[in-house]
C-alpha cells in the first residue's frame, strides 16, 4: 500500500468520525472512535501515548504527547 492510499484511509476515517459524532465530545471519545475506524480500514492504530524527548541525542526523561502511530499490518 502506498503512502497516498494510507493517507486516504486516514482522512476517510477522520471524516467518518466527525460526520457520525459531530462536535462537542471529549477528545478521548474522538481518539477512541478514530482508532476503531482505522482498524476497521485494515490499518494498525495505537492510541495516544508519549514520545521520548531528547535534544542532541540526550534523553531528558520527559515525554511529548503524540496522537496516533500506525501503518499497515506487517509493514514498516
Amino acid at each position: 500500500m502506498q503512502e497516498n492510499d494510507i493517507s486516504y484511509l486516514i482522512r476517510k476515517a477522520a471524516f467518518e468520525v466527525h460526520t457520525e459524532s459531530g462536535p462537542g465530545l471529549l477528545e478521548s471519545v474522538y481518539e477512541t472512535a478514530l482508532q476503531f475506524e482505522l482498524r476497521q480500514a485494515g490499518l494498525l492504530a495505537e492510541g495516544p501515548g508519549t514520545l521520548a524527548n531528547g535534544v542532541q541525542g540526550r534523553r531528558h526523561g520527559c515525554g511529548l504527547p503524540h496522537g496516533f502511530a500506525g501503518g499497515e499490518p506487517g509493514g514498516s
